[in-house]
């Protein structure tokens, strides 16, 4: 007999409320604080690929646990698919970075982190660090 752990209606409220403030807030910040976008969007990188690259390392330990035939992991087979389990939403997530990038007045995603995403600046063409 499997057991399925199962939230309260009053746990699943607080949860949902809670990601839901998060959420507004994030997007209050992006839409109110227009100065601040650069360090939001290196958070949001940065977060983004520690949290993508666990993953992917959860994946490539079950493959390697598989490929070995090895039975003591089975204890943490559990563990490590669940961490896989944010492999797609990480995916997604860094779409929306590298889309961003292509929406709006260049101030979202690759063009405000990095120097080098601004052709249309000729110190930036014209940069030995970038052109050598």
């Amino acid at each position: 007999m499997i057991e399925k752990f199962k939230f309260s209606s009053k746990a699943k409220t607080l949860f949902i409320s809670t990601g839901a403030l998060g959420l507004a807030l994030i997007i209050s910040g992006l839409i109110f604080d227009k100065g601040e976008t650069t360090r939001f969007w290196a958070n949001y990188l940065l977060c983004n690929f520690y949290f993508l690259a666990f993953s992917i390392i959860a994946v490539a330990w079950m493959s390697i646990q598989y490929l070995a035939k090895a039975s003591w992991p089975t204890v943490l087979k559990r563990i490590t698919e669940a961490i896989s389990g944010y492999m797609l939403i990480g995916i997604v997530a860094t779409l929306i970075f590298f889309l961003s990038s292509f929406i709006g007045d260049k101030t979202n995603g690759i063009y405000c982190l990095y120097s080098w995403s601004h052709i249309e600046k000729p110190e930036t063409l014209h940069d030995k660090v970038l052109t050598n």
